[in-house]
């Protein structure tokens, strides 16, 4: 009996402390997914799974993501291009402001 406790504890202990590594993974992947693609739509995408890891390591990213986005010539996209710009961009700025990314604040306030 006290043999089985301590395999479940330690099986539960390897799975918890696997976790963050699995966090880390995810972010790299997610990461080269969005900086692979030019097509906003698949960006949106990527940036929402980013975003979705509530992960405070992804602030660099976010952050690089917003001022490409923010530098980009806004007018000479199409309609949907440019509303789904507008949305990509408040999703990061939403992020951040969760993450409490301070080094972001000149970015936000553009």
């Amino acid at each position: 009996m006290k043999r089985k406790i301590t395999l479940v504890l330690l099986t539960f202990i390897l799975i918890v402390s696997a976790s963050p590594v699995f966090s880390n993974e995810l972010s790299a992947v997610w990461t080269n997914i969005y900086q692979a693609t030019d097509n906003l739509e698949a960006k949106y995408s990527a940036m929402q799974n980013i975003v979705e890891l509530h992960n405070r390591d992804m602030e660099p990213v976010i952050s690089d993501a917003l001022q490409e986005i923010l530098y980009t010539d806004l007018e000479s996209m199409s309609f949907t291009d440019k509303q789904l710009s507008e949305d990509l961009m408040r999703i990061m700025v939403r992020e951040l402001g969760n993450l409490k990314a301070a080094s972001a604040a000149p970015l936000i306030y553009k």
